[in-house]
């Protein structure tokens, strides 16, 4: 009888482990900011980032995302609705990192439907240069290049909450030349690190 009662104590300590790591998988972890990279090197707002990628004399919209991170799953509405309403107002990119390689077309199709440009960010580069080092992000730079913001679309997982939509909040009065007003909380990275694999 004892030795039931260990197997089945067992199982079930099992069991609820194995259950609490699939809701920390694929729940718990994108609740709590991710986690800041070692190296990471600030990129102050207002600094001048200039790559090859974009041209001087308009403003940009980057979207950083990752096809295998839920988040960016979930940002996908709020996205293409803000492309929609704004793409005409930027250059506007999407950078998966990685490559581009192990990314399947449907994951991607979407952005080539709304006329982004779709960009690899093999080694990061382009990120470490912004400051970017989790997905979802937006970032948007002005005509002479100057970081106006990097930061999340909401505080809100699936971007639902209206009070916490930090993407529009910054878009609106960027195109009018305003200072960003967002709170703190739109510059504390949620998501998925730069590290997650792209490849399927």
């Amino acid at each position: 009888m004892k030795l039931r009662a260990t197997i089945a104590a067992l199982s079930l300590v099992v069991i609820v482990s194995m259950i609490g790591y699939l809701f920390y998988q694929n729940e718990i972890q994108y609740w709590i900011p991710t986690p800041v990279p070692k190296d990471y090197e600030e990129v102050a707002m207002g600094s001048v980032v200039s790559t090859d990628l974009y041209r001087e004399g308009e403003k940009k919209f980057i979207h950083f995302f990752n096809p295998k991170c839920p988040c960016s799953k979930f940002n996908f509405t709020t996205y293409k609705n803000l492309i929609k309403k704004y793409g005409d107002e930027f250059q506007c990119f999407a950078v998966v990192q990685e490559t581009t390689e192990g990314v399947k077309e449907e994951d991607v199709a979407y952005l080539r439907k709304l006329g982004v440009k779709l960009v690899a960010d093999k080694d990061k580069t382009l990120a470490k240069r912004l400051g970017v080092y989790s997905t979802p992000q937006i970032v948007l730079l002005d005509e002479q290049n100057e970081l106006y913001y990097r930061g999340n679309y909401n505080l809100a997982r699936y971007c639902t909450n209206p009070n916490s939509d930090y993407s529009k909040m910054a878009i609106e009065t960027f195109l009018i030349d305003l200072p960003l007003d967002v709170p703190s909380t739109a510059f504390t990275a949620y998501g998925c690190s730069l590290d997650r694999k792209t490849n399927h």
